[in-house]
């Protein structure tokens, strides 16, 4: 079975990037680039892992992040955080929520690389 991935954030252009990217590596990807969005597919289609840049319209990151840990009927899934502001969003993290920070700018290969190691890591965890 192939791994489903939520790619979310502002940045149209650079998410359809890494969703062409990763869809051709077999990967099934939803992209969303605002908070409700997100909190909608993160509801109704249970991805595997979640990829976002926390600055989305119409609900934060932040925001996505603390409904995800608090509210039951979603389950929680790893989060790789993408920022350019690394120092800001490390202090918007709740200790709680177990988030991977990435660089904003990383290629969609690079992504490629960091999401197959942390869901083989995920697979390796559920043994």
């Amino acid at each position: 079975m192939s791994h489903r991935i939520l790619l979310a954030g502002p940045k149209t252009q650079q998410i359809n990037n890494y969703a062409a990217y990763l869809s051709q590596l077999g990967y099934i990807v939803r992209t969303t680039s605002t908070g409700l969005g997100c909190l909608t597919i993160l509801r109704n289609w249970y991805p595997d892992l979640m990829v976002m840049n926390p600055d989305m319209y119409w609900g934060s990151g932040m925001g996505v992040l603390g409904v995800m840990y608090e509210e039951s009927s979603i389950s929680v899934i790893p989060v790789l955080l993408l920022a350019d502001d690394s120092a800001r969003v490390k202090t918007e993290v709740q200790p709680e929520w177990p988030c991977h920070l990435l660089q904003n700018s990383i290629s969609p290969f690079q992504l490629s690389e960091i999401v197959e190691e942390f869901l083989h890591q995920s697979e390796l965890i559920e043994i």
